[in-house]
């Protein structure tokens, strides 16, 4: 083993020596020259890197961030960019609904209804379709649709109602034929009846129909909603009540007969014939109106009737359209060929806004004549290499001196990660007592947290006693059920529950209560632990079982005064004779939360990174067992070390 230490050590060094070389390498590399790209006669290899030299497109959203339910909303925006590349948005929701798609040239028109009233968010794009790494630019857009009062509707014509007179008819609920698209409470009238008691139900809508004689008559029914200071309403179509008459027996009707106007005739009533026009468009005043007149002329006085309900007059909008002719000739140039275009547009609409109006300008470069020591074979005037560069074309890159540094790079990355693998291969041991042991230098001071009564700490240690002199005298299972009855009764004194706490009512409480967070954690893990073991879900070990009991007995000695009378049994260390490993973990465990109890921090400490490699030869599932014990041991350690002094 000292062999293979002594050899690592070398190729440790070897990789460090290689990465030194790696490093001064790259930085020489870096101060090469750019090479020369000569004219070469004959046959040659090249190879030739496009590089892709790009300004960023760039767009400022001025568009308004709120919009109007059922109003049309225009805006246009203006993309810019420095090399005068053809621009293309576009748009994509963030948010659950897709409120609207911009168009390529920057337009966003859309007019909300009801089911788009909120908050939502769009992801806006410019493309300058060069596919370089800073080709699009993007920006997030807010904006808010406000609510607009929907007026209520009759979602299904009313039927006609029949019964006898005499009785009350339960016939409808009006709630299942009028709605509000906004789920407002609507309020209900009738109009139209006078022999016929109509009942509308406030709070349930149902209607209710009595009548003293026999009779019909048709009536309208209206919802009724209060938005503000306005009202809206809806109207049903005409609804038939009729109470019928019971059906009685002739005397005959060739008998008697006397009296004015002869034998018995029955009158026939009139039944009107109502017929509506459609609904009229909408007027400017936000109204509609249909008409609705009885064809039989039942009643003189009143066989028309008009009909107006609330509506949503659209506003006309003038949607601009623009014709644009040709662009000019470049102009207004620079020393270096640089110039401006322009362009005349019109709005064939002639709407007077420009909402729409593309941009009437555009940079522009005239393509500059090479100076003549460009093509001179000599390398002059400010040229970087043989004409090329400074004044004349980019001189041609070498794609290996370009990409150098990503060689070294990659290089450098590799050798440190096999440095790091074969440092913890063969010294992980000391990294990890290394990390371990900073965790305890870096835990913070707190004052002992002294939750127990006098009372309370002397019955636990008295119950603690008793169950682990009756330990091997009992099953491990009812010794273990005992014991978290035990600690039931520990945190209901400590965090001053009833002994009935429900595992909601331990968190809240513990959440509440005023001590260290480690302290906390160790009461969670413990409590959940007992919890499983008290409901018959955790099975113990018997050495496990030991545990549980030595890290409740330092609980009580942490949480409570205590002096060296209560600690009467010396620190003894427990040695198993059980062959399974585990057990041997346990034990250690148990011997190191006896060493914290009586303040020996530097005896748990090496106890338990002795157990490190144990506990790595564990299975699996033991590791798991284990695992939850040893790190509630270190959470332990770490509490007790942090005492400030009292």
């Amino acid at each position: 083993m000292k062999s293979n230490r002594v050899l690592s050590f070398f190729i440790i060094l070897f990789l460090l020596f290689t990465l030194l070389q790696q490093l001064y390498l790259f930085q020489k590399a870096g101060e090469l020259t750019p090479r020369e790209v000569l004219p070469i006669s004959g046959k040659a290899g090249t190879a030739v890197v496009n590089l892709c030299i790009n300004n960023p497109p760039f767009f400022n959203n001025t568009c308004p961030a709120n919009a109007t339910q059922n109003q049309a909303y225009f805006c246009k925006l203006n993309g810019t960019d420095a090399n005068n590349n053809s621009l293309i948005f576009s748009s994509e929701n963030i948010t659950s609904l897709m409120l609207f798609n911009i168009t390529p040239n920057g337009t966003i028109s859309f007019t909300p209804n009801n089911s788009f009233v909120g908050n939502h968010s769009m992801n806006i794009s410019l493309n300058d379709q060069l596919s370089c790494s800073n080709s699009i630019y993007a920006s997030v857009f807010n904006i808010t649709v406000t609510d607009v009062n929907d007026p209520p509707y009759l979602e299904t014509n009313i039927p006609d109602q029949e019964w006898d007179y005499g009785i009350t008819l339960f016939a409808f609920f009006l709630d299942d034929y009028f709605n509000d698209p906004d789920g407002d409470a609507l309020m209900y009238t009738v109009i139209g009846n006078s022999a016929i008691n109509v009942s509308i139900d406030s709070i349930t809508s149902q209607v209710a129909l009595t009548a003293a004689e026999c009779t019909e008559e048709y009536v309208i029914f209206t919802a009724i909603e209060r938005y503000t200071n306005e009202t809206y309403t809806a109207n049903s179509n005409f609804v038939l009540l009729k109470a019928n008459c019971p059906t009685e027996g002739s005397d005959g009707g060739d008998e008697g007969g006397g009296g004015a106007g002869g034998g018995g005739g029955i009158e026939r009533t009139c039944e009107p014939d109502w017929q509506c026009t459609g609904w009229s468009e909408c007027y400017p005043n936000g109204t509609r109106s249909r008409t609705c007149t009885d064809w039989n002329g039942c009643d003189a006085n009143n066989y028309k009737n008009t009909f107006i309900e609330p509506c949503d007059y659209p506003e006309e909008v003038c949607k601009e359209q623009w014709d644009c002719g040709e662009w000019s000739a470049c102009f207004n140039l620079s020393a270096s060929g640089e110039g401006i275009q322009t362009i005349t547009c019109t709005d064939i609409n002639s709407c007077g806004t420009f909402l729409l109006q593309p941009n009437l300008t555009r940079n522009c470069s005239v393509q500059q004549p090479l100076p003549s020591t460009c093509n001179n074979g000599i390398k002059d005037e400010n040229e970087i290499g043989i004409d090329c560069g400074g004044v004349c074309p980019a001189c041609e890159t070498d794609l290996g001196n370009n990409y150098a540094w990503i060689t070294y790079a990659l290089i450098v990355l590799i050798l440190l990660i096999a440095i790091i693998l074969m440092l913890y291969k063969y010294y992980k041991k000391e990294i990890r007592e290394f990390f371990i042991r900073l965790g305890w230098y870096l835990t913070k001071k707190h004052p002992k947290a002294v939750l127990l009564r006098e009372e309370a700490k002397n019955r636990l240690l008295q119950d603690i006693a008793e169950m682990e002199k009756n330990i091997p005298k009992r099953d491990v299972q009812k010794s273990a059920f005992y014991l978290a009855g035990i600690a039931r009764y520990y945190f209901k004194e400590a965090l001053q529950l009833p002994y009935e706490f429900k595992p909601e009512e331990f968190s809240e409480k513990l959440k509440k209560t005023k001590i260290d967070e480690l302290l906390k954690r160790i009461f969670n893990e413990y409590h959940s632990l007992t919890y499983q073991v008290e409901f018959g879900k955790y099975k113990v070990l018997p050495y496990e079982l030991l545990v549980l009991l030595d890290e409740l007995r330092l609980l009580i000695f942490q949480t409570s005064n205590t002096t060296k009378a209560d600690g009467e049994q010396q620190i003894k260390n427990r040695k198993t004779v059980s062959l399974q490993k585990i057990d041997g973990v346990f034990t250690g465990i148990s011997n190191a939360m006896l060493a914290v109890q009586f303040s020996e921090i530097a005896f748990a400490k090496k106890t338990y990174v002795q157990l490190i490699n144990p506990f790595e030869s564990l299975k699996l599932s033991e590791q798991e067992r284990a695992y939850r014990h040893i790190t509630r041991l270190n959470d332990e350690i770490r509490y007790v070390s942090g005492f400030t002094p009292s």
